[in-house]
């Protein structure tokens, strides 16, 4: 009996060490985790192994799946998760994505190149899966094919045409030599003595040799996430300080004259300050409609579109506060127009954006024939007739610049290789500032702009493998949070400032149109004669606790934490890593705690 608990229990241990070394061959891939087993993976197998082995012996071997199966579909969902996108499968972050589902079709594609470039990971998730059910079913052909799969994993191959009946050959062969095999005792002492060296290896070398708390079990944080922790500090450090004082003032200037100019807002999905640099339309904007605001630094404060929404209309972080913005205006006679190419009908982003202060809403739906960015030439006209009415508030966004990037017409927007990911992505942006500047010069011609303020901006940027990290909502790094940001009024004097953030364009609109601002408990600020003495900035993916990535600049040094990768580290204004400081990891994490906690983001 006891040998048989034993037996049972090697394979058990086996199937699920091997299955957690091969998920963790799949975070090595970003060389973010050590792939050997480490003491937490240990303790958490011997638990996953010990509950099955209790099943089993009770008879429940569909219990023993049901409770197996799942864990390992979202630990492999997990690791794929984390290195296309740097997502981490959370209920959080689950609740978010069924709400806007239909738009990642353009992400997906970036998960079926990933496993289609690596099919070594799919044989591995054949494994574990194959191998469980031949432990509960004692099926040699599940064996067999287990075992296969796992050699193809190990040795990292690829399937090519006629490459795949070796393979089949194998397969074949091993399920008809098994059960000879599982007949000789001395086979199965041998599965036992290597459970046994294994476990001893991995205690030796948590105890004696690697001495790395840093390294945690790839089961942390499973469908909660990762905590962002107060540990002790001092509270009169700068850091600390900078953050509880939170503005100074530059200059005590007076507000400009009084002027009711329309406003008219383009937040272009996607566009990251390095594509609109990077774009010779970006060029055109600046000669036909030059800058009043010159901006060093532009951010998003949460990379997301939904959030950009609340920067801007609540001026405040996080999306508890009051949309107090369009408020003013609308009491003030300003109609509010909201205009996009996309569907709002995702995230809930129509309610919000009703909620927000806009009267009237055009999307995708409110035009059947919208197919794409060039549709908002066809409003032209109507544009036109509500800023000639003056007193208008117009707030516009595209959709070719969101993934998976539509390039139109190929012929003119080839400037990079459009069968590249980002090579399209920046085609993208190049045609979407064309039909931008297009608008705007007919705009223009028609007199529409005369009496206007324009802003040009992105509602946040993208990642493409920076620091781990694809797409969007993911991460503070530059390539997310770093926007553009243009201001043109003919009316206006001009002016230099070193940042601005979305939380500080309604403040800073309202002080160039000499008016009052509605409130003085926000978090964004007029940049005109005021300076913020740090700026946070947060993911829109969810830890346990706090958002799962977020960072504190001050002084231009990005105090940075990672709960995906379980990084705090310290970057300088291009995000490079800084190495010559007196903070620990744990001073990092606490500066960002304090600001997160300041400002309700600390759940």
């Amino acid at each position: 009996m006891i040998i048989n608990i034993l037996q049972l229990s090697s394979f058990l241990y086996i199937q699920i060490a091997l299955s957690v070394y091969l998920i963790k061959k799949v975070y090595q891939l970003k060389s973010h985790t050590p792939s050997n087993i480490n003491i937490l993976d240990l303790k958490n197998i011997l638990i996953i192994t010990a509950v099955n082995v209790i099943f089993l012996n009770m008879g429940l071997n569909y219990l023993c799946l049901l409770l197996t199966l799942p864990l390992v579909l979202i630990l492999w969902s997990d690791s794929i998760l984390i290195h296309c996108y740097g997502l981490k499968i959370s209920l959080k972050n689950i609740k978010v994505f069924i709400s806007g589902i239909g738009t990642f079709s353009g992400e997906a594609a970036v998960i079926l190149n990933f496993i289609a470039r690596f099919q070594w990971i799919t044989a591995s998730l054949i494994f574990s899966i194959s191998c469980l059910f031949a432990i509960i079913t004692n099926n040699s052909t599940l064996i067999a094919l287990a075992i296969c799969s796992l050699l193809f994993s190990l040795s990292k191959s690829r399937l090519k045409p006629l490459f795949g009946l070796p393979w089949l050959i194998l397969t074949v062969l091993l399920s008809l030599g098994l059960p000879y095999i599982s007949d000789i005792a001395a086979f199965h002492y041998f599965i036992i003595m290597a459970v046994v060296a294994h476990i001893s290896y991995t205690l030796i070398n948590a105890l004696f040799i690697v001495k790395n708390t840093k390294v945690k079990s790839i089961f942390s944080g499973l469908l909660v996430g990762n905590d962002i922790k107060k540990h002790t500090i001092d509270e009169n450090i700068a850091q600390i300080q900078a953050i509880n004082s939170s503005v100074s003032l530059l200059t005590d200037t007076s507000a400009p004259q009084k002027q009711n100019l329309n406003i008219l807002l383009f937040t272009v999905e996607s566009l990251s300050e390095e594509a609109y640099n990077n774009s010779p339309y970006s060029k055109m904007l600046d000669e036909h409609f030059p800058d009043n605001l010159l901006v060093d630094k532009a951010y998003s404060v949460s990379p997301n579109t939904n959030q950009s929404i609340y920067q801007l209309y609540t001026s405040c972080y996080g999306n508890n506060s009051s949309f107090i913005n369009l408020q003013s205006l609308i009491q003030q006679g300003y109609s509010t127009t909201y205009i996009t190419t996309q569907e709002t009908q995702h995230f809930g982003m129509n309610e919000l954006l009703k909620s927000a202060g806009f009267n009237t809403i055009y999307d995708r739906f409110s035009f059947p024939t919208f197919t794409n960015d060039y549709d908002l030439l066809n409003l032209e006209d109507e544009i036109a007739k509500k800023l000639q009415s003056n007193k208008a508030f117009i707030h516009i966004s595209n959709d070719q610049t969101h993934s998976n990037y539509k390039v139109i017409d190929k012929q003119k927007f080839n400037r990079c290789n459009n069968r590249e990911t980002k090579g399209r992505y920046f085609n993208a942006v190049d045609e979407s500032l064309y039909i931008i500047n297009k608008l705007l010069l007919s705009l223009k011609d028609k007199g529409g702009l005369e009496n206007t303020l324009l802003v040009i901006t992105g509602d946040h940027g993208q990642s493409f493998g920076e620091l781990g990290y694809y797409a969007h909502s993911s991460a503070t790094i530059n390539p997310q949070v770093r926007v553009p940001f243009k201001l043109h009024c003919s009316t206006l004097a001009k002016h230099h400032v070193e940042q601005i953030t979305l939380l500080d364009v309604m403040p800073t609109i309202t002080y160039l149109l000499g008016q009052e601002y509605p409130q003085t408990n926000v978090d964004g600020i007029n940049v005109i004669n005021n300076k913020t003495n740090y700026t946070l900035l947060y993911s829109d993916t969810r830890a346990a606790n706090a958002p799962s990535n977020a960072s504190v600049i001050i002084d231009d040094i990005k105090y940075y934490v990672d709960t995906i990768y379980n990084q705090r580290l310290l970057l300088d204004s291009e995000d490079n890593i800084i190495t010559d400081s007196a903070l620990t990891e744990n001073d990092i994490e606490s500066i960002v705690y304090h600001a997160l906690d300041k400002h309700g983001l600390i759940y």
